[in-house]
């Protein structure tokens, strides 16, 4: 069954439509914004043209690396990702920023956070330090089956800062 755009992003649980909470189709924002720890939120297939702040437990599903992805282009200064001290898995996705603004993690900064990547790519990310990754203030990292690449930076870390 394909999805249209709007109807791309749902945020799921059983308890989500038992406790009356709803359907978020407009941005992985507001989904993110509208759970609680522990939810899953599924992406469909699309180019998602967003930056986002994740500070909750979640897990992020897409359809699969290169037919889900998260493009953090438009906003300049921050990393398309931001796991904020949270148990975050992201799974079957592609995470890019090919343009330079970031500071710290062009693709994902994982704040504090643990962070599992599954089945996932992050691609042509670029920051000044961490160009793919930064991953700071005690966070944890854990990759299955994932790739960094073609990630650049102009201090350290071009794929992964740890």
């Amino acid at each position: 069954m394909v999805f249209q755009r709007s109807y791309l992003l749902v945020v799921l649980l059983l308890a989500l439509a038992i406790i009356g909470t709803g359907v978020v189709t407009a941005s992985l924002q507001q989904a993110v914004d509208a759970s609680d720890d522990g939810y899953l939120i599924i992406m469909s297939e699309g180019t998602w043209n967003e930056n986002v702040v994740i500070d909750k437990d979640l897990t992020i599903m897409g359809s699969g690396e290169g037919e889900t992805i998260i493009d953090g282009s438009g906003q300049l200064t921050d990393p398309t990702v931001t796991v904020d001290s949270a148990d975050v898995v992201l799974e079957s996705l592609t995470i890019t920023k090919p343009v330079f603004g970031s500071f710290y993690g062009g693709g994902i900064h994982n704040d504090g956070g643990t962070l599992s990547l599954r089945d996932a790519e992050v691609t042509n990310c670029i920051a000044s330090y961490g160009g793919g990754i930064y991953n700071t203030n005690g966070g944890i990292l854990t990759i299955t089956d994932s790739s960094i690449s073609g990630s650049w930076t102009n201090g350290n870390g071009g794929g992964i800062y740890n």
